[in-house]
């Protein structure tokens, strides 16, 4: 790695081992690009211990068609089940994001097109993804940085597993997200892609790339349908997804 990937992978692993937010080092980002990145992001993954086969079991989709898609592998323990609880000093931001995940009831190939993709989902599930920014800056952190701070990941609260036969009318997907009942998103069709598994096969190459590929039992979170909200500690806060059901946690 060069000299700022390994100054930024020692900052990030500073910050998520003292659970605390660190200044970005002063370096050159422009130069930084979105390959670094996620070398970054790989060597935080195995300096944290995360992925000790080397294979992870869920992943956070991003992005949007103006900057293309973007990922992180999750680890198993951010993975939980709704209701939740944030424990004490799991984060020190908090963001809110809501989402759809799925889980592949089979391996996808790195070639796998649209139908593939749709024939690989065993069950849908509304999910909350929690964000945190481990890095302050006086500006937006560039897109590769992003990336080397596994595009802000911190934990995806899953609800109930839902198995739907028929290819779902993302158009016509209403949600709504709540702090402490309080509606503060409405929203219908609105993610960035239209079609939520958009990226599932741009993220078969990627994961078989850098990975070892997405396999049976992988659960990814499919991008945000909301935006990010920043909620306070000790709020409620609840995604409901039309049929797909509702997630919730306490902060």
């Amino acid at each position: 790695m060069s000299g700022a990937e390994r100054v930024l992978c020692e900052t990030l692993l500073a910050a998520r081992r003292g659970n605390r937010q660190l200044p970005l080092p002063a370096a050159d980002w422009a130069a930084f690009d979105l390959a670094a990145g996620y070398r970054v992001q790989q060597a935080v993954a195995r300096a944290m211990g995360w992925f000790q086969d080397g294979h992870p079991p869920a992943w956070k989709l991003g992005g949007s068609p103006a900057s293309g898609p973007a990922c992180a592998p999750v680890p198993a323990d951010a993975i939980f089940e709704s209701p939740w609880q944030l424990p004490a000093g799991f984060a020190v931001q908090l963001g809110i994001e809501a989402e759809v995940a799925v889980r592949l009831r089979c391996d996808l190939a790195p070639d796998a097109d649209m139908a593939a993709v749709w024939a690989a989902i065993d069950c849908l599930y509304p999910c909350i993804e929690l964000c945190d920014i481990r890095l302050d800056a006086q500006q937006p952190l560039p897109a590769s940085v992003q990336r080397a701070d596994q595009q802000f990941n911190r934990a995806l609260i899953l609800g109930p597993a839902l198995r739907v036969l028929a290819r779902p009318d993302w158009s016509a997907l209403r949600l709504a997200v709540q702090d402490d009942g309080h509606e503060i998103f409405r929203g219908e069709g609105c993610h960035p892609y239209g079609n939520p598994l958009h990226s599932l096969p741009w993220l078969a190459r990627h994961a078989a790339e850098h990975w070892d590929g997405l396999r049976a039992g992988d659960l990814i979170a499919t991008g945000s349908w909301s935006g990010i909200h920043w909620a306070q500690p000790g709020a409620r806060v609840r995604v409901e997804l039309d049929e797909f059901g509702s997630v919730e946690m306490r902060l």
